[in-house]
């Protein structure tokens, strides 16, 4: 095998090295955001599995993927469809299906870890720790 021959194939790109751009967007990006919203909003000490915070961490890596995903779909001359990501019907009978499904198991484990002792509701914490 040619050294040219480790990174392209007759169809272009080989996916390992198409893969490890992507991912290599992803981390770019994700610490460059990361850094940019700490400097500009100093989110502070925040309590663990805060709400605002899963929200922050999940958006944070949201819009990296969804960048770098635009990003390699332009390079490869694909569509979004090509990633299994749907350009019509983004919200459509199946998007409500997924989610009524997965609150039904999570609904599921918690109404089982409560119904096994795990879990229990006492009450509602004060907010803003007063």
């Amino acid at each position: 095998m040619s050294f040219r021959g480790i990174f392209l194939t007759p169809h272009g790109l080989r996916a390992g090295w198409r893969l490890l751009i992507w991912f290599a967007m992803v981390v770019g990006l994700s610490y460059g955001l990361r850094i940019a919203v700490f400097k500009l909003f100093h989110p502070g000490d925040r309590p663990f599995l805060d709400p605002y915070s899963l929200t922050a961490s999940d958006a944070l890596l949201f819009i990296p993927v969804i960048v770098a995903t635009l990003a390699m779909a332009r390079v490869e001359r694909r569509s979004l469809r090509d990633y299994y990501i749907p350009g019509r019907d983004f919200f459509g009978r199946r998007f409500w299906a997924g989610l009524g499904w997965g609150f039904a198991a999570v609904s599921l484990l918690i109404g089982l870890i409560a119904a096994l002792g795990g879990y229990r509701i006492e009450g509602l914490a004060p907010c803003c720790g007063c």
